[in-house]
């Protein structure tokens, strides 16, 4: 009898926190996917990007009864690209081996091609870039303005053929110069 007394006491104390317990609702929202594609041909310069299409929409809904209000936004976007890189390993190989050779003051490679020879479309674009920093360098320099001309011209002597980095950098050394006179003009 004492033994079932005891269960019947421990069984009470187990059940009595399993009471009915309030639950809540509780609303979770998935993320909801959709893909599209496009099916056409493009034209996109080596480096360069092409936009191929975007979508995008919105949604807006209202509940309203009587003491229970509720707005739901929903949104989306999506957008397609293209981006082309053309590697050309053995242009870049050409390209190693003539910049070891202009370092070493030679008139031809390992390979015995001239240093100096034909531009590839990429160098000619770059050469061309340069052309187009040194003016506007020379321009800003004319029109007094030495910080913006600093800078294109150490473009040009990042990307530009050896005439161009020569004549930068005279500019640069110029430019200097006349900041350091009219520095050493403000302490007198």
């Amino acid at each position: 009898m004492k033994t079932r007394y005891l269960a019947l006491v421990f069984a009470a104390t187990i059940a009595a926190p399993a009471k009915a317990q309030i639950t809540y609702q509780q609303t979770v929202q998935l993320p909801t996917f959709h893909y599209f594609g496009v099916s056409t041909t493009v034209v996109v310069p080596t480096g360069g990007t092409a936009s191929l299409g975007s979508i995008g929409g919105s949604t807006r809904t209202r509940f309203d009864r009587v003491g229970n209000r509720s707005l739901g936004t929903s949104s989306f976007s999506g957008s397609l690209s293209m981006s082309a890189t053309v590697i050309d390993l053995a242009e870049m190989d050409r390209e190693v081996l003539a910049e070891a050779a202009r370092r070493r003051g030679a008139d031809v490679d390992v390979v015995g091609r001239p240093v100096d020879a034909e531009p590839n479309a990429v160098n000619w674009l770059e050469n061309q870039r340069a052309a187009t920093y040194l003016r506007r360098g020379r321009t800003a320099e004319a029109a007094g303005q030495p910080e913006v001309a600093r800078v294109f011209y150490r473009k040009v002597v990042k990307n530009g053929n050896a005439r161009e980095k020569r004549i930068a950098k005279a500019s640069l050394t110029r430019i200097d110069s006349a900041q350091v006179a009219r520095h050493n003009e403000k302490v007198r």
